[in-house]
């Protein structure tokens, strides 16, 4: 019996078939890669000649764009960095337009807490209360605080890097990051229901044709500036209290006049830091149900 030949037509639909393959094949190994191992300590030609050699790719130009792709997404830096929480910790900040003040305000500030908090896990008080004072960099030096990763594309992401694993030190950072950044939110809130308030009795009083009216509405008015004044008191207590659970975190055993001297001496920083602009945690969102793929579909 004759074969039958492959017509043109056939060898280039499976040509194309093939490079379709092999580019679903070479992402889902080049993210598999990156996101299992340190590949930033080594350059992209090292991480090309590596995977296309594991992967026996004559396209080399897929590959270096998967790669390249794969290497600038701000997901690849955020995953690797969770992956080593103990001495990376992935930060956002939210702010529309991003001002140079705020940013260096902020990167400032959590060098300054990230030393202190350094610091108080060392147990060298004597050291924190120098620091406090001075800001010596050579603390901060020693604690080697650097940034890891950043990256922009609206908003500002950072990897706030600490050289050192210390127990309870990552964790007691997020801890008053992340209470900061929900009390603010809610003073936020609060501050912008005031304000369409306040606008609805001013332009009531405005409109107000008897002296009893008028009164109601200064009333109001005044118990809007009581509300205010007492959640900013409210938020400082609430402040306050995120900053002994860090100091908890880092001082498990500690008696009760050490963790109070801590609070003391680092309270202006962390004060500082409630004053800047859109700062919070830049962890993955959880995924839900609809997120998940759905397992058999179509069946």
């Amino acid at each position: 019996m004759k074969e039958d030949k492959p017509t043109q037509e056939t060898e280039t639909e499976r040509d194309a078939h093939k490079e379709a393959v092999d580019e679903h094949s070479l992402s889902e190994a080049v993210r598999e890669f990156v996101f299992s191992n340190e590949v930033t300590k080594f350059p992209q030609s090292v991480l090309i000649a590596t995977l296309r050699n594991l992967l026996k790719l004559s396209d080399i130009d897929t590959f270096q764009k998967v790669i390249s792709e794969t290497l600038r997404n701000p997901t690849f830096a955020r995953n690797t960095s969770i992956k080593n929480s103990e001495t990376t910790i992935p930060l956002r900040i939210v702010e529309e337009p991003l001002t140079a003040q705020n940013v260096a305000l902020i990167l400032t500030t959590l060098t300054e807490l990230a030393t202190e908090l350094w610091l108080i896990g060392k147990r060298r008080f004597a050291d924190l209360a120098e620091y406090t004072q001075t800001h010596d960099v050579r603390f901060t030096n020693e604690a080697g605080i650097t940034i890891a990763w950043i990256y922009y594309n609206s908003p500002l992401e950072i990897g706030l890097q600490l050289a050192q694993i210390m127990p309870g030190l990552a964790d007691a950072i997020m801890t008053i990051i992340n209470g900061i950044a929900q009390i603010m939110l809610k003073r936020e809130k609060l501050k912008l229901e005031n304000q369409a308030a306040s606008q609805q009795i001013e332009e009531a009083r405005q409109n107000a044709e008897d002296k009893h009216k008028m009164e109601e509405l200064n009333r109001k008015m005044i118990e809007i500036e009581v509300q205010q004044r007492q959640w900013e008191m409210y938020t400082k207590i609430g402040i306050v209290s995120e900053l002994e659970t860090g100091i908890t975190i880092l001082l498990p055993s500690e008696g009760v006049e050490i963790k109070s001297m801590s609070k003391q001496l680092i309270l202006p920083t962390v004060l500082q830091l409630s004053n800047t602009k859109g700062l919070e945690l830049a962890l993955p969102t959880p995924k839900t149900e609809e997120d998940s793929p759905k397992e058999n579909a179509g069946q």
